[in-house]
């Protein structure tokens, strides 16, 4: 399940970081969406049904990994789904929840997290990156 946004009118934060440039902009790019990526985390873990936690605790952001990478920086969040099914880290069943089965009923919570909290990770993004800027900066200074 892929929720993409494009985020406009950031115009003078684009401006800043191309001005930064390589390493450093990257990095600050890094930090912003690592900020916006938790506003939708922490909505998601609300809206999640809690009977033991562990579909709470293994939601998650993570920077999303491409090969011929080209200084662009995406993030993702997810849930955990890595090892035994009794693994306290691995919460396979959230598909189950998420999308429905045949027999139960779809109780979305990632989707909606991802609406409800676009605003809010859009201005987290954006101070964030601001505030890492002025930082990159410094330090090139």
């Amino acid at each position: 399940m892929n929720v993409t946004f494009d985020v406009h009118g950031l115009d003078d934060i684009e401006r800043k970081l191309k001005a930064l440039g390589g390493r450093a902009a990257e990095r600050a790019l890094s930090s912003g969406l690592r900020a916006g990526a938790a506003v939708i985390v922490r909505e998601a873990r609300k809206r999640a049904p809690k009977r033991t936690g562990k579909l709470r605790k293994n939601i998650y952001s993570f920077k999303i990994k491409k090969k011929n990478r080209t200084h662009a920086v995406e993030y993702g969040v997810g849930v955990r789904v890595k090892g035994k099914p009794k693994d306290p880290k691995n919460a396979f069943y959230w598909s189950f929840i998420e999308f429905g089965t045949s027999k139960v009923p779809a109780r979305p919570f990632l989707r909606p997290a991802a609406k409800a909290g676009h605003a809010a990770s859009v201005t987290a993004m954006r101070r964030k990156t601001l505030q890492r800027i002025e930082i990159e900066a410094a330090r090139l200074k």
